[in-house]
């Protein structure tokens, strides 16, 4: 087995089954599924905008090596699941250039400053993970209260 030539290589699998779940979820709601709201809770597309600000505010962390949430904003909520697929697909992108831009060895040695916290890049990337399954989480209790089918993996990765 050949060692990976970039640190995304080392946390490829758990990013793309990440963004392959994302994607079938997204790819299977309607227009209609994006205005419905739980009682006192924000609408479904409104939590997807969250999802895609809490992933770019992740990429660009990669990038730029600071995060700083006071400063983070949640998106507007897009029009169409196909909007979200599109974005989804950009902000990916992102992630996966900003991590490829280091090498294996660099994940424990570099470090992303928030604040009094300064985790290493391998840390950044497992809260990312921890903050992708908690939006799951939260989108799983919409997607059971809408009715519809549930990705496949999602029981493995979500509960």
């Amino acid at each position: 087995m050949t060692s990976p030539e970039v640190l995304y290589d080392g946390i490829a699998f758990i990013a793309e089954a990440f963004h392959d779940m994302r994607a079938k979820l997204v790819g299977s709601l309607t227009e209609a599924d994006l205005v419905y709201a739980l009682p006192n809770n924000p609408t479904l597309g409104e939590q997807l905008a969250d999802f895609l600000g809490i992933e770019a505010f992740y990429a660009q962390s990669f990038a730029s090596l600071e995060q700083d949430w006071k400063a983070y904003q949640r998106p507007a909520a897009l029009q169409t699941p196909a909007d979200y697929l599109t974005a989804f697909d950009g902000s990916f992108a992102k992630l996966k250039t900003a991590l490829s831009a280091y090498r294996p060895d660099q994940g424990q040695a570099v470090t992303v400053k928030r604040g009094d916290w300064e985790p290493t890049l391998v840390q950044q990337f497992d809260t990312y993970a921890q903050a992708v399954l908690i939006v799951f989480g939260k989108l799983d209790i919409y997607i059971k209260a809408l009715g519809k089918p549930l990705p496949e993996r999602w029981a493995d990765w979500v509960g």
